[in-house]
């Protein structure tokens, strides 16, 4: 938000549809780069902001705003050099807490990043879910495209074998000319 400037910027969120429902927010701090997250920041447009609040913030304003109980978003950073079982178990407590109040969805971006590397990383750039890729990844044709591919390959080879088998190498290499 390059055009906020001064000390009291504030930020008024309201729920599409419902101009009454509205909440002022205090902008203590803004940045034009697009945060470093995998969520769909700044795709559909370009020209979108993003709020990252405080919990006790969202506390006091979630009922003046309504909507609260749709897509809630919570995103835990772990320290550095955390094993696969302490991330497991911090899943685990998470999904204790919450899953009983709430429909929940939870992904270890640590595990997934060491998956499949291309794939991984096609999937990462189209925000595809792999469960998603994988049931409609289309593997037969694929397999079929890629035995055609070589099977191409292989005839150009044998037409090349086939013709410079009929001549003599020293020949040719002799006579810069080419019969």
């Amino acid at each position: 938000m390059p055009y906020v400037k001064g000390e009291s910027a504030v930020s008024i969120l309201r729920q599409s549809g419902k101009e009454e429902m509205k909440a002022e927010i205090p902008v203590l701090s803004y940045t034009e780069k697009t945060p470093a997250l995998r969520e769909e920041y700044a795709t559909l447009d370009y020209y979108e902001l993003v709020h990252f609040i405080p919990v006790s913030l969202w506390k006091e304003i979630k009922g003046q705003i309504g909507g609260s109980e749709e897509d809630t978003y919570l995103c835990m950073l772990g320290r550095e050099n955390v094993t696969s079982e302490d991330l497991d178990a911090l899943q685990g407590q998470v999904d204790s807490l919450i899953a009983g109040n709430y429909k929940t969805e939870s992904e270890n971006r640590i595990q997934e990043a060491e998956a499949i590397i291309t794939v991984g990383y096609l999937l990462k750039t189209s925000y595809v879910e792999v469960g998603t890729f994988l049931a409609e990844a289309p593997f037969i044709p694929i397999m079929l495209f890629m035995l055609a591919i070589w099977g191409i390959v292989a005839f150009a080879y044998y037409l090349g074998w086939r013709n410079i088998r009929k001549i003599n190498l020293a020949e040719v290499l002799r006579d810069d000319t080419m019969m």
